[in-house]
């Protein structure tokens, strides 16, 4: 009996670049929780306390994105027809919860230091400094996730982002807040730990909102649909377009068009035209999933979710 030797598949460039910035977000953040934890300790400061607590659940959040970017990268099996891309939908799902909690033990926190009148922050250089190291390497991962972003689609990533561009103005607040100190005001690390609380609810509901959209299959966006309009009805041959339906899932789309033709049509001849509406689409949407159906043509301008 020949033994088949099993091919290794060829990892494209997307791939590449989602594994990187993956495993780039993961190195930032378990750098930050060490520098932060010693910052921390060292001075007490409620805002630092937020701050790395956020770094933490960045740090859990990035493990999850990383493991949902490559499980959405699988290709489709047997249970799974239609990928995996909604992993990453979960994914971030997941890192919003986290980042609500987070939130509310800040605001806890803020709240008992600000009936107790502040507090005096001592080793406050050592605040700053770590202060300042966060904010660039923030920016620098920022940065590239918005350069990985720019160049293939990815839910996980995106969230993973929007998380770490709040932790920017996080880490800028916690930088005003130990300035602020420093110059004797009591006040101002927890109120610098409520205005990061504040920001991180923000964040979370923006996670939220676009992960269940992917999950609840929402309609791809006006423009998007209006574009597939275009495309379906430049051929002469479409007569009408009778129902179009659109979902996300991770990096995908998916595209289902119904479009009726003269009904004395050639069957090879309306397939050929269905291969025609499928190339246009996949050319225009790159990696999307096109199914396009016929119908024979009534004469009817009515139009079904179009």
């Amino acid at each position: 009996m020949t033994r088949r030797t099993k091919i290794p598949r060829r990892v494209s460039e997307e791939e590449r670049l989602l594994r990187r910035v993956t495993f780039a977000s993961l190195v930032v953040a378990g750098g930050l929780i060490i520098l932060k934890a010693i910052a921390w300790m060292a001075t007490g400061s409620v805002a630092m306390l937020g701050s790395l607590l956020d770094s933490c659940l960045d740090f859990l959040a990035s493990c999850g994105a990383a493991f949902s970017v490559r499980l959405a990268l699988r290709a489709e099996d047997p249970d799974h027809r239609f990928g995996h891309g909604k992993a990453e939908a979960i994914a971030a799902f997941i890192q919003a919860g986290l980042v609500l909690l987070s939130a509310v033990w800040i605001i806890q926190e803020s709240f008992v230091r600000m009936l107790a009148g502040g507090i005096e922050i001592p080793y406050g250089v050592i605040g700053v400094i770590v202060s300042l190291i966060a904010l660039a390497a923030t920016v620098g991962l920022v940065l590239y996730q918005k350069y990985v972003l720019s160049r293939v689609e990815s839910l996980a990533v995106k969230a993973d982002s929007l998380h770490y561009l709040s932790d920017i103005f996080g880490n800028g607040l916690v930088l005003v807040a130990f300035l602020a100190s420093g110059m004797g005001l009591t006040w101002a690390d927890p109120l610098g730990g409520l205005a990061v609380a504040g920001w991180l609810l923000w964040s979370a509901r923006e996670i939220a909102i676009e992960a269940l959209d992917t999950l609840m299959d929402r309609e791809l966006e006006a423009e998007d649909r209006e574009e597939i309009l275009r495309l379906v009805r430049a051929r002469s041959e479409v007569l009408n377009v009778v129902r179009l339906r659109t979902r996300r899932a991770g990096r995908r789309k998916f595209m289902e068009v119904r479009v009726a033709l003269d009904g004395a049509m050639r069957l090879y001849r309306g397939q050929a035209v269905a291969a025609g509406i499928a190339s246009d689409l996949e050319a225009a949407f790159r990696g999307a999933d096109v199914t396009v159906s016929l119908a024979a043509y009534d004469g009817s301008e009515e139009k079904e979710f179009v």
